[in-house]
């Protein structure tokens, strides 16, 4: 859920936005506060592909413009409290090395879903 809340975030301007999500521990629960920045211009598809696939119940949070330039979580329990924060320092774009992302001989490029639900992977 968007809050009206901004603040700059290392270089940029971000929305707070937050959130509940189910524990697995049936007496813990967590909250979530994202801070997005919407002048962040990079493809961030496959990430947030990640995000869902990780956790599915962010697709509401990921539905809003911005990259998420501060993520903090905060879990509680009957006798703890854990909290939790990412936050980006820098971005940079730039070529990688040749090479970089080539599959290893014997190996194939497989789609990110293909991977993380262990459909295949195996080389060819």
């Amino acid at each position: 859920m968007p809050t009206d809340e901004t603040r700059k975030i290392g270089f940029w301007q971000a929305k707070r936005y937050q959130g509940r999500l189910a524990s697995q521990l049936q007496s813990g629960r967590t909250r979530i506060s994202w801070r997005l920045a919407p002048d962040v211009k990079i493809d961030d598809r496959a990430y947030r592909q990640l995000l869902l696939i990780e956790t599915p119940a962010l697709a509401p949070l990921l539905e809003n413009p911005g990259f998420p330039v501060l993520r903090e979580k905060v879990t509680e329990g009957p006798d703890y409290e854990v909290k939790w924060s990412l936050a980006v320092k820098k971005i940079e774009t730039r070529e990688p090395p040749a090479g970089t992302y080539d599959p290893p001989a014997g190996y194939r490029l497989v789609d990110l879903t293909e991977l993380l639900t262990g459909s295949s992977g195996n080389p060819e």
